[in-house]
């Protein structure tokens, strides 16, 4: 049942990253509002470089995959827990760069589900701006926020969404930033 969580949840948040949000920031804001690292690894840093700052920062991952993810069970971060924590990596063929990072939090309680998201917005707005985005049919709340390294494009995107009716999904999404060119 979680896989299917898990499953549903990645593609909403990955349809919505296409979806690209310009976030308005004055040009003395802007540089304080670029997302540039996630648990100590900077985004675009290579697999090697960040699964030895992630085994430093989170422990050993539960998961590693030929140079395109890092995959975690039950860790906290910023005193928030989560059920599970992907680094993703794009590679050119000869270079793996981060490029995507996702939190889950997954439950079939809405109280739980709810404040697990309010927690997540409020620890985030206190220095990254969020703006309220209409909703899916499938989706409670969502938020995005900071802006892409890259450009100014959004950074990141929050979720909260009911799914299959009974169990309830909260998402935090970083990217996907493109740092390599196909």
């Amino acid at each position: 049942m979680k896989q299917v969580l898990l499953i549903f949840t990645v593609l909403l948040i990955y349809t919505s990253a296409f979806a690209q949000n310009k976030v308005s920031a004055d040009s003395t804001n802007r540089e304080s509002q670029k997302i540039t690292e996630i648990c100590g690894v900077k985004f675009g840093a290579s697999y090697k470089s960040a699964l030895d700052t992630l085994i430093n920062t989170l422990g050993k991952p539960d998961i590693t995959s030929d140079n395109n993810s890092i995959f975690y069970r039950d860790k906290s971060y910023e005193g928030i827990d989560f059920d599970s924590i992907y680094f993703i990596f794009v590679s050119d063929g000869q270079n793996a760069n981060l490029s995507t990072c996702f939190f889950y939090y997954n439950t079939d309680k809405e109280k739980d589900a709810k404040d697990t998201f309010r927690l997540i917005c409020e620890t985030l707005s206190q220095k990254y701006e969020l703006t309220q985005i209409e909703s899916s049919d499938e989706s409670i709340d969502f938020y995005v926020g900071g802006l892409s390294p890259i450009d100014d494009s959004r950074g990141f995107s929050i979720g909260l969404n009911k799914v299959l009716g009974t169990h309830y999904s909260v998402s935090l999404c970083y990217g996907p930033y493109e740092f390599v060119k196909e």
